[in-house]
């Protein structure tokens, strides 16, 4: 809202970058083995997840307070609605389920009882939640739709897809499919995980992120021959050099928005504003590419 934006290092410190090489600290506590990080819609607060993957620990960082407030032991994964005033967040172990904190009145509600062990989750519409398993190509995630208001679950992945993503508002997905040993392929679907194209372009959907119709990727120029998708990627046992494109959704319009001349493998992709931002493995820094 302030159209500022924030980081985090990887001890888990959060600064406040003003774009002309000046960053003030936000926060100075540390979050050990720093693993996830989940804007909220309005981009004022953040899920961190941190202590992985022995003791993985959730919070909830504020920046209009500068706060944190972590959420209960035993959660496995959390996700913002698109209000960004609640939170929805699974929780393993006898008491296991699916909950839901309105961030107003600190009130929880349960939606389901469920004793998941690992996943992603998301809220991709007002009534559904969708529940992704950790991506690997030895064991093909598992994704289950939760619906809310009706407190029922249901599977809607395959079994030769190794990598999901799903847009903000739920209305289209990706996902890294392997139908056979030397094929791997990137499909566009919808938000039920049903294909709708083939890509012309590969890529890991990691490396894409939606923004209303249009779809920014970065592209790499090749992988290692016998890399094992998206595992050694994941795994950090190599590094890509990419370009970056636009997709429509709508149109199939495809452009070619950045070439770097130096090696760039990027992450993380947000749009924000005018402004594609992106971590750039190599370094560890955060970038820009302008869109208009």
């Amino acid at each position: 809202k302030t159209n500022g934006v924030y980081f985090l290092t990887t001890e888990g410190k959060i600064y406040k970058t003003f774009g002309d090489g000046r960053d003030e600290a936000v926060s100075e506590q540390t979050l050990p083995a720093l693993h996830r990080v989940t804007p909220s819609p309005d981009g004022t607060k953040i899920i961190a997840s941190f202590s992985y993957p022995l003791n993985e620990t959730f919070a909830i960082f504020d920046t209009n307070t500068n706060s944190w407030e972590r959420l209960p032991s035993g959660t496995i994964a959390a996700t913002f609605d698109g209000t960004s005033s609640k939170i929805a967040y699974a929780q393993s172990g006898s008491n296991g389920g699916v909950f839901i904190l309105n961030l107003a009145d600190k009130k929880t509600t349960s939606v389901m009882q469920l004793n998941a062990l690992d996943g992603v989750l998301t809220w991709n519409k007002p009534d559904e939640l969708l529940l992704t398993q950790r991506p690997s190509n030895s064991a093909p995630p598992e994704i289950w739709s939760i619906f809310i208001k009706n407190k029922t679950i249901k599977q809607i992945s395959d079994r030769s897809s190794v990598m999901y993503q799903f847009s903000p508002d739920g209305n289209y997905g990706l996902k890294l499919a392997q139908p056979t040993l030397n094929d791997v392929a990137l499909y566009l679907t919808d938000g039920g995980g049903v294909t709708i194209t083939k890509l012309a372009f590969t890529t890991l959907p990691s490396k894409c992120s939606f923004a209303l119709q249009t779809l920014y990727c970065a592209i790499p120029r090749e992988f290692p021959s016998r890399a094992v998708l998206p595992d050694d990627y994941l795994k950090e046992k190599f590094l890509t050099d990419d370009a970056f494109i636009s997709y429509g959704v709508e149109t199939g319009a495809f452009t070619i928005i950045a070439q770097p001349q130096n090696p760039v493998d990027a992450e993380q992709l947000l749009v924000h504003g005018e402004q594609l931002l992106f971590r750039n493995r190599y370094d560890g820094k955060l970038y820009a590419i302008g869109l208009k």
